[in-house]
């Protein structure tokens, strides 16, 4: 099995060890707590593109950062600024890898997309700086978790 990129996105746990971290490979997909790699840091560069056509990026992923799946949660729109009422900066494919730059917090929840209903709906919005700039939803971003991940702005 070769390794070709790493991205973060569900919570997988084996031998008791527990990680956000999975890997492509030329056999799909994996978690990385099944792949022995001698660390339990990425390897590989960052994935870019999307889950469905995954390719390696420059960087490493961050946990903080991403890369993280986007799963849209209407029609993956990406904001001009952190409000569903904001003009719209893009349009993105389902599972789009995007990197994370900071989040705020609005006072208005946003509720998850269906398929990530368990992380449940939050306030915060993440400003993201690849594929595109803007801002999303973080209950649109599957980080397993019910918050952003990245640092505050």
């Amino acid at each position: 099995m070769h390794l070709l990129c790493s991205a973060y996105g569900d919570t997988k746990s084996a031998a008791g060890v527990t990680s956000k971290l999975w890997d492509f490979t030329d056999r799909g997909w994996v978690p990385d707590v099944f792949v022995y790699t001698g660390t339990s840091s990425p390897v590989t560069p960052a994935c870019q593109g999307t889950v469905a056509q995954a390719s390696a990026g420059s960087d490493r992923p961050s946990t903080t950062l991403g890369p993280y799946p986007l799963v849209p949660g209407r029609l993956g729109d990406v904001f001009e600024d952190h409000s569903l009422s904001a003009p719209l900066t893009a349009s993105l494919p389902l599972g789009t890898f995007v990197h994370l730059h900071c989040y705020v917090r609005t006072g208005i929840t946003v509720p998850a997309a269906a398929s990530i209903a368990f992380e449940g709906g939050n306030d915060e919005w993440d400003e993201i700086d690849a594929p595109v700039v803007g801002w999303v939803p973080d209950s649109w971003v599957a980080s397993s978790s019910n918050g952003s991940v990245a640092p505050p702005c």
